[in-house]
This record gives structure tokens, C-alpha cells and sequence, in this order.
């Protein structure tokens, strides 16, 4: 709830406004909801007071990248490094960024660039399995999340265990059927019926809106048609209870089987 997070940040920063901290998430706040010129103006509070301090660096590089100023993003990236020369947060915190505003595909080079500063970087190898998941290569996300794994023994992480769940469970018993610039991904209980109806619906679709909008996505569209609510609802948010019959996240698609009876 944006509304809750930014009313404990104002109490925060009425405490005290010099606290570092405080304008950072708040600035951070500000970007995830688009309100980019204020998360600059935020962000340029904090850098004021610790010029030095890699974290506001990189969310400042990182609102620089997001409204075009690759220059920007990298002078700050620079500064963030001359403090700390280890500091693979700096690609993270722009990763995160990214893939909050549903830049998935450009989120997945910034994290490669984290991991190759610090190949170990849990939270880098959970930003890039996220992002690989909402651009269609669940398996891929599955090797990065039992590499987190493996360099967190004996923790548990319900997202990624929910995520990797749901890839092995489509892993065995979800099968694709394609069409030009379509991949569907259907149960085995469905697919005999289902594929009958969704090909030619995603085709008409796809055709439709390509007239309609003057474009075709170059990509295939990956959509997954998950058997049960609960599945779909893992497969989307990493949890259950998402209450949605369908999402997009751009080339990318879940829906809900209508053979659930929920």
C-alpha cells in the first residue's frame, strides 16, 4: 500500500529530515509510483547531506537511467564504485528498479552486471530469476534461484521456493503449442481441449490489435494458461491469493484455466 509506506516515511523524515535513510526509501517510494522529477529532487536531498554514500548514489543513477540519461547513470555508477569498488549493489538497485516499473527484458543485462561484480549476490540472482520468469524462460529463472539456494543452506525464502515450485510443476505437466509469434503453454488435463479454442482466439487477437496499434511484437508471445487458481496466482506474484484471472507483463502472459471451478 504506497499510501501506508509513504506515511510511515513522512513520520520517519519528521523525526528527523536529515536521516539518509529516510530520503532514500522515500525517493525510492517516489520512483516506483512514476513520480520521477520528485524521486530526483528527494534523492538530490540525501546526496546533499552524504555526497559520499554509494545507496543514494545509485537510486539517484538509477531515476538519471530510467528518465534517459544513460550519462548520468554512469557518473553516478562511477562515484558509487569510488567508494566502494565491491558495491554490486549499485547495478542492483537499477535492476529493481527496472523490473518495479515492468522493465523485465532491460532489467535482466543490469543484473548480469551486478552478479559479474559479485557472482555470490543473493539478491542479484533473485532480481534476474524474477525478470527471466516475466519474460517467458522459467527455466533459466529455476538454475538462478537453486544457485541462491545453494549459497543460503538451511534458509528459507518462500518466494523462491513458491517460484520454483511452480516451474517444476509446469515443467512436468504443462505442454506448449505453438502458432506464428504465439507459444501456449497449457495443463495436460486442458490441452486437447483448450488449444482448440486459444490458437485461433490468440491468432484473430494478435492480428487484430497488430492492425489496430501498427504493431507486432517482433518476440514470440509466451502465455501460460495455469490449471488451477492457486497455481496461477504462484506463477504471477509468488504467492497465493492474487485475485486476478489474467496479467500481463508485456511479452509474457498468465491466465487462469477456465477448467478451475473456482
Amino acid at each position: 500500500d504506497y499510501r501506508k509506506t509513504r506515511g510511515f516515511l513522512d513520520r520517519a523524515l519528521a523525526i528527523n529530515p536529515r536521516c539518509v535513510e529516510g530520503l532514500v526509501h522515500r525517493g525510492a517510494n517516489l520512483l516506483h509510483n512514476r513520480q520521477f522529477q520528485a524521486a530526483e529532487a528527494k534523492l538530490e536531498e540525501a546526496l546533499g547531506i552524504n555526497p559520499r554514500h554509494p545507496e543514494v548514489l545509485s537510486h539517484l543513477g538509477s531515476v538519471r537511467y530510467v528518465l534517459g540519461d544513460r550519462e548520468g547513470w554512469e557518473k553516478h555508477l562511477r562515484q558509487a564504485l569510488a567508494v566502494n569498488a565491491q558495491f554490486a549493489d549499485a547495478e542492483r538497485i537499477l535492476g529493481d528498479h527496472l523490473a518495479w516499473l515492468y522493465r523485465f527484458a532491460a532489467a535482466v543485462p543490469v543484473y548480469r552486471e551486478a552478479l559479474a561484480r559479485d557472482p555470490e549476490h543473493v539478491a542479484a540472482l533473485h532480481g534476474i530469476a524474477k525478470c527471466l520468469v516475466y519474460t517467458g524462460d522459467g527455466p533459466e529463472a529455476a538454475k538462478l534461484l537453486r544457485r541462491a539456494q545453494d549459497l543460503q543452506p538451511g534458509q528459507v525464502n518462500p518466494w523462491r521456493n513458491n517460484v520454483l515450485a511452480a516451474q517444476e510443476l509446469i515443467a512436468e505437466e504443462y505442454r506448449a503449442v505453438r502458432a506464428k509469434g504465439l507459444a501456449i503453454t497449457l495443463h495436460q488435463d486442458d490441452i486437447g481441449v483448450l488449444s482448440q479454442y486459444m490458437l485461433p482466439e490468440h491468432e484473430a487477437a494478435r492480428a487484430e490489435l497488430g492492425r489496430k496499434y501498427g504493431l507486432l511484437p517482433d518476440e514470440e508471445v509466451a502465455i501460460e494458461v495455469l490449471h488451477t487458481w492457486d497455481d496461477f496466482s504462484v506463477r504471477t506474484t509468488g504467492f497465493r491469493g492474487c485475485t486476478a484471472l489474467g496479467a500481463c507483463f508485456g511479452n509474457f502472459v498468465t491466465l487462469v484455466s477456465p477448467g478451475d471451478g473456482d
